[in-house]
């Protein structure tokens, strides 16, 4: 415990909390401890390391502030000082580079009746942009719980044109994030269109549970534009085709060489071990 506190009191930047996540279950933080992080955070002690990057903002680092509240302090009174850092909160541009700070947040507030009161009096200012600006699977199927727990009929949302235009966007925008992620992560190792087919049933997969989750009591019939371009993906195909006979050309080359000259490797490695020997 001792070695614990002398570490975390001694932290510097916010940043190098990170070793003491409870997600990862490794460390303990006593209550102690987290009154150390609260009231360090309160006096404004810590740096932070991604203060020096280009696309820092005053909403960034108020959205890391508070995720640390919330994940470091779950067992101190951090009401206070979690509302004065929400109320810092300008909502700019690049709301998307904060979002899953934000999203953890709005989760994660219990028994906070200050902070509570402050997100649900602007309840629908966080949630629109938090639809406006993920790209992320779970946060966008967490919506309709933010609803539910901050007082909101969800129901009535999606029943209206303007909400329910948001929600479609919102699944396309996912749709879309997911279909570029899987095509960077397998177009190099694509040699036939069942891959292909795999790719887009997993996008379908992920079409079916959003709009189950976001839609919950309509059936939306919408077309998000998620279908294979055939004649994409069959250049693509025969580039790694011909990609992957050439470097079994390659390796069959190597192994005819190799075994070309075998007896001439051989050979040498007699003629030393003959010569240490002679010299023993």
């Amino acid at each position: 415990y001792q070695e614990r506190k002398s570490i975390i009191s001694s932290f510097i930047y916010i940043e190098q909390l990170q070793r003491f996540n409870p997600d990862n279950a490794i460390l303990t933080l006593e209550k102690d401890l987290q009154i150390i992080i609260r009231d360090k955070i309160s006096e404004n002690k810590y740096q932070l390391i991604e203060s020096e990057k280009f696309f820092f903002t005053e909403d960034y680092k108020h959205a890391i502030i508070l995720e640390v509240l919330c994940k470091f302090c779950k067992d101190v009174n951090i009401d206070s000082i979690l509302l004065e850092n929400l109320k810092q909160l300008k909502f700019d541009d690049i709301f998307s580079m904060i979002v899953t700070k934000i999203n953890y947040v709005l989760k994660s507030i219990e028994d906070l009746p200050l902070s509570f009161e402050f997100i649900k009096k602007h309840f629908y200012l966080f949630i629109d942009k938090v639809i406006a600006t993920t790209d992320d699977f779970e946060i966008s199927k967490n919506i309709p719980f933010l609803f539910k727990k901050y007082g909101f009929d969800y129901d009535r949302y999606i029943e209206s044109e303007e909400g329910s235009k948001k929600i479609i966007e919102l699944i396309e925008t996912v749709l879309k994030s997911n279909e570029k992620g899987l095509i960077d992560n397998e177009k190099n190792s694509i040699t036939d269109s069942d891959k292909v087919d795999e790719i887009y049933n997993e996008l379908y997969d992920i079409e079916k549970d959003l709009t189950s989750n976001l839609f919950p009591a309509t059936y939306l019939s919408y077309d998000f534009g998620i279908k294979p371009e055939y004649s994409y993906w069959k250049d693509i195909i025969q580039e790694n085709m011909d990609r992957l006979a050439n470097e079994e050309a390659e390796a069959e080359n190597q192994m005819e060489y190799y075994k070309e000259n075998r007896n001439d490797y051989f050979s040498e490695e007699k003629a030393i071990d003959d010569l240490f020997t002679k010299q023993e």
